[in-house]
């Protein structure tokens, strides 16, 4: 069995507010990776006793995602990646930002196997 899929996660959860980002994608080693609004989640909530409100991938933004490094035999992977995210429009909720944009993002990631 061969599993090509890679999921990177990161969550932050302190009282003040609550981030959650998640790319999902077809991995093929080190590249350049095609965003759409399938790959990429994102959540975040003001306090902690707020649902999560969640963003999609605004398309007409460069989104990127690289994967600059890959090392098999230890599970290593380094990269970076450019993405900007747009409120969905059902929410009116004046608390949350109608966008948010995280510009020269870096990852290192320790592969489970």
């Amino acid at each position: 069995m061969h599993i090509d899929t890679l999921i990177i996660a990161d969550t932050a959860v302190n009282p003040q507010r609550s981030e959650l980002l998640v790319f999902k994608l077809k991995f093929n080693g080190k590249g350049h990776y095609t965003l759409t609004p399938a790959n990429v989640i994102y959540g975040y909530v003001p306090q902690m006793d707020n649902p999560y409100v969640y963003y999609s991938l605004d398309t007409s933004f460069a989104n990127s995602f690289q994967v600059d490094y890959y090392d098999p035999s230890y599970g290593l992977m380094l990269g970076d990646f450019s993405i900007k995210l747009n409120k969905s429009a059902s929410n009116t909720d004046n608390r949350y930002p109608q966008s948010v944009t995280f510009l020269n993002g870096s990852f290192r990631v320790q592969l489970s196997k």
